[in-house]
């Protein structure tokens, strides 16, 4: 069997989704179709990766990942139109900066999945702005 060669700067990592894994996204839509039985397989508590996000990175680190792309639930951010959570921006900016070596910089997804019931920021300027 060939053994593979992968160049020196390739990225091994893994990539989640906010709702998937950080539970209790209770402002989303995807959260309304689980509590009305649309969904086979309800998220609840997830990974409750919001509050062990910390540990998840550690033991990605261990399994040799140097790369990470996560996305932001924007609803915790921006719960209703115009009004914006700063707990909820503290926490997504903790998460990012626990990013250390072997990380490379935070890879964010802000929309892989539904955005909440409210209008999603209208471009990339607007997230930086409020993050």
């Amino acid at each position: 069997m060939q053994e593979l060669k992968f160049p020196n700067k390739f990225l091994w990592g893994a990539a989640t989704s906010a709702h998937q894994v950080e539970g209790d996204n209770s402002n989303n839509d995807w959260w309304q179709a689980e509590n009305q039985g649309l969904l086979s397989h309800p998220a609840r508590d997830a990974a409750d990766h919001y509050n062990r996000f910390a540990q998840d990175f550690d033991l990605a680190r261990e399994l040799g990942h140097n790369a990470h792309r996560l996305s932001i639930e924007w609803s915790r951010i921006e719960p209703k139109p115009g009004q914006f959570d700063e707990q909820a921006t503290r926490h997504y900016r903790r998460g990012t900066d626990s990013y250390s070596p072997p990380f490379h910089q935070p890879n964010l997804v802000c929309g892989n999945m539904r955005l909440g019931k409210q209008k999603f920021p209208r471009n990339i300027c607007e997230i930086r702005s409020i993050l």
